[in-house]
């Protein structure tokens, strides 16, 4: 995204402002989950740990507990799954552990995110 982003920028004549790239993003998930007490970590998500915490906390009735199933956890090499896709992973679909979720932790996800990303636009806005 931020090599792309001022190409972007250019051809639509307007500000853009790319947040993070997927390893920051992951790592404020995850850093997300630590604060709210949820001692999880998984470098590659996907419909695991923070992901669910996060649809939680913005609808409980979106996530049926009662079917939630455990993908691949671990190391996943990001390459591999970009370039022969999520199959070729996880047969579910999943990565990581959706059980470790909580509402608590989805609401303390998102706001960690949204405070992150507030300061990266302050931050570009004030330097422009």
């Amino acid at each position: 995204m931020k090599t792309v982003a001022p190409d972007v920028a250019r051809e639509i004549d307007a500000t853009v402002i790319p947040l993070a790239d997927l390893d920051e993003h992951m790592q404020l998930l995850n850093a997300g989950l630590s604060e709210a007490g949820v001692e999880y970590d998984q470098d590659v998500i996907h419909a695991g740990a923070a992901e669910t915490a996060m649809v939680l906390a913005i609808d409980e009735g979106l996530v049926r507990m009662d079917q939630i199933e455990r993908g691949p956890e671990g190391d996943i090499s990001p390459a591999r799954l970009l370039s022969e896709g999520f199959r070729s992973i996880t047969e579910n679909g999943v990565l990581g552990n959706p059980n470790e979720a909580t509402v608590e932790a989805g609401e303390t996800i998102i706001q960690k995110v949204a405070e992150t990303y507030v300061k990266y636009i302050e931050t570009e806005r004030s330097s422009v």
